[in-house]
């Protein structure tokens, strides 16, 4: 048997640097089905950086966000590298795409090899059962011509390698999580599995499908720590920098969509821009309380410019003809 699905290059696509490099595989994975899932998928993604719940677990967040583009995706857990090999082979035959978090330090193809100790994700899309080989999707293929700006994106280059490289890939991913006293995060020894049950859908349907997943569960990160900001511990000042960060990467990963999509796009532009910044006056407002130990004055009115630059942005993205 042989399965070959093919994955965009994404020539237009995101840096791994704007993103992360698990959620543009992901993105990536979502766009068999219609290029522009790509597109909706980081959007979604952006949405839940700043309006969903921060305790919300990993797994939880992307299954909804691919719930709106009408896929599912789930996880399988492994008790060996045999174990996750055959749920790669499985889930394949069932024409479905699979989603690998490994070490960099584990693929042999990376300049990080054997050193790398961060999380990545590779895309499995294809299998060749009578030559033995998978078909892999990953920016690290041609990592050296990236760095060299000759692409404006990651892109997500392919590539054929043997069942046994695999074997080994996992192997030694494995190894890594252990010596790095990872072996109890989220992601080790499973296998992400995105079913083949998406469908094509517009910016239109994106656009009233997220503002109704937004508008009825209102609930964003500032007001999450908030609760806590007076718990000057190291937990809650790295929850507040990765916030910051997200805002940070929001704006223009955000406005690259607006432009490509939305007809309104200076105008919603120009009020997204308004909500990150005040968005980041008010990370700023905490982050000096929490080391003068001193009280936040003002919070409620600047929560509250928060939640109607939220709705205003909502409000003129849905009226928008994109």
């Amino acid at each position: 048997m042989r399965i070959d699905n093919c994955i965009d290059l994404f020539m237009d696509g995101f840096y791994t640097k704007e993103i992360n490099c698990i959620d543009i595989p992901m993105a990536a994975c979502c766009s068999i089905y219609s290029r522009d899932n790509y597109f909706f998928y980081v959007f979604l993604l952006i949405m839940s950086w700043n309006f969903l719940n921060n305790s919300d677990d990993w797994l939880y967040v992307r299954k909804r966000i691919i719930s709106v583009l009408y896929g599912k995706l789930y996880e399988e857990t492994s008790e060996s590298v045999e174990d996750t090999f055959n749920t790669i082979v499985n889930a394949l035959k069932n024409n479905n795409l699979v989603l690998c978090i490994f070490k960099y330090g584990a693929l042999p193809y990376s300049r990080y090899y054997r050193t790398g100790t961060y999380d990545h994700g590779v895309i499995i899309c294809g299998i060749d059962e009578e030559k033995e080989i998978f078909k892999i999707a990953d920016r690290e293929l041609i990592r050296q011509y990236i760095d060299e700006g000759i692409f404006t994106a990651d892109v997500v280059a392919t590539q054929w390698i043997s069942f046994a490289m695999l074997k080994q890939i996992i192997l030694e991913s494995e190894h890594m999580f252990c010596d790095n006293n990872d072996n109890m995060t989220e992601h080790y020894r499973k296998t992400y599995i995105i079913e083949n049950s998406m469908k094509a859908i517009g910016w239109r349907e994106i656009k009233a499908e997220v503002c109704e997943m937004i508008k009825s569960n209102f609930h964003n990160g500032i007001r999450e720590f908030i609760k806590n900001m007076n718990t000057a511990d190291y937990l809650a000042k790295a929850n507040m920098q990765s916030n910051r960060r997200k805002y940070y990467l929001s704006l223009e990963a955000m406005t690259r969509i607006l432009t490509k999509y939305s007809e309104n796009d200076r105008m919603v532009q120009d009020i997204w821009k308004r909500f990150l910044d005040n968005r980041h006056f008010l990370i700023d407002k905490i982050y000096k309380s929490i080391y003068a130990n001193d009280s936040c004055d003002n919070l409620e009115e600047f929560l509250s410019l928060d939640e109607q630059l939220a709705f205003e942005f909502f409000d003129v993205l849905g009226e928008s003809n994109g």
